[in-house]
């Protein structure tokens, strides 16, 4: 049967754009300018099992996106999904990967860069490429941080941070075992009135203490009094 990449967008300029790089690439491809037929071909039992890969834009209609549908995709299958975008907003990058995608473009994009992150997604083969390495992650021995999706990551535990815990322990982690006081990480994470923010810094360094605790993450956290905070690998 014949393998076919779709292309689920309803801008008729960026659509016919793709689809000729698509055929550039030598591979099949279809064009759906609206949710509803791409919902249907998702259904096809006998369909799926031909499709390679999907290129959805963020925004198919005023009343559906391009997440709605990845979601749809990832309920049944592992076809590699690669989200079209015109923002490189990292909250909004991190829903496209959190929904599935495999891969993510923003518009207007390089022909090249095109076919790499489409050829990246088709040899994944429905695995995640990790986008941290292009977003930002700070690694040391098992122990990585993923700036992005704001997680610690310690071989095959995971624990979830907020924002502002993130950006506490990224500025620990950068210059581990060195001082850093609450003023420097008042600044860094709330960018104004850092002397003011210095409680807050506490507040979250002590939610960050109790996560790895819990979790038995071998890193410490430890308190310099009255001045600040070093982190210990």
């Amino acid at each position: 049967m014949l393998k076919y990449v779709v292309i689920v967008d309803d801008d008729k300029v960026i659509s016919e754009i793709v689809k000729n790089l698509i055929l550039s690439m030598r591979l099949s491809c279809i064009k759906i300018d609206n949710f509803d037929k791409a919902k249907e071909l998702i259904s096809n039992e006998n369909e799926i099992k031909n499709i390679i890969l999907f290129i959805l834009d963020l925004n198919i209609d005023s009343a559906h996106d391009g997440l709605e549908l990845c979601n749809k995709i990832r309920k049944i299958s592992n076809i590699p999904v690669v989200m079209l975008t015109g923002s490189n907003d990292e909250e909004l990058i991190v829903k496209c990967l959190e929904v599935g995608a495999n891969q993510y473009i923003i518009k207007p994009f390089k022909k090249e860069e095109f076919k790499a992150r489409v050829n990246a997604a088709i040899k994944t083969g429905g695995g995640r490429v990790d986008a941290e390495k292009e977003l930002g992650s700070v690694v040391h021995k098992d122990f990585k941080l993923l700036i992005l999706s704001k997680k610690i990551r310690y071989r095959d535990q995971e624990i979830q941070l907020t924002e502002k815990e993130c950006d506490c322990i990224a500025t620990l982690l950068k210059q581990p075992n060195r001082e850093v006081s609450r003023e420097e990480l008042a600044l860094v994470v709330y960018k104004e009135n850092a002397t003011l923010k210095s409680r807050k810094v506490d507040m979250n360094i002590a939610r960050i203490r109790k996560k790895i605790k819990k979790n038995k993450i071998p890193i410490k956290i430890e308190q310099i009094r009255g001045y600040g905070y070093k982190l210990i690998l």
